[in-house]
């Protein structure tokens, strides 16, 4: 993870600020809060600041995921309709 996080610090660290860093990187689905916490640390920003903005960049995608949700898992990529063992069935298939 700390290398995730170093990669958006060096590439993104250039063009936007500290804290917007934080923000983006506690919206991506697998760093989260925890990315955005060490993101905070390796920017040296105060953790008394950094907590408040991962939270907020963390809840900020749960409306979209509500929303659209069910759209996808209700369909595949020709438009059928899919239900979640078929859904778990494709992803064993297409990984094994």
């Amino acid at each position: 993870m700390e290398t995730i996080v170093s990669w958006f610090a060096a590439t993104l660290g250039k063009y936007i600020s500290a804290k917007a860093l934080i923000f983006i990187v506690s919206m991506i689905p697998i760093l989260e809060c925890r990315g955005g916490l060490v993101m905070a640390s390796l920017l040296q920003v105060d953790i008394r600041q950094a907590i408040p903005i991962c939270i907020i960049g963390n809840i900020i995608p749960i409306p979209f995921i509500l929303l659209f949700i069910q759209k996808i898992f209700h369909r595949d990529y020709d438009g059928n309709h899919l239900c979640f063992q078929s859904i778990r069935i494709l992803l064993v298939t297409k990984f094994i």
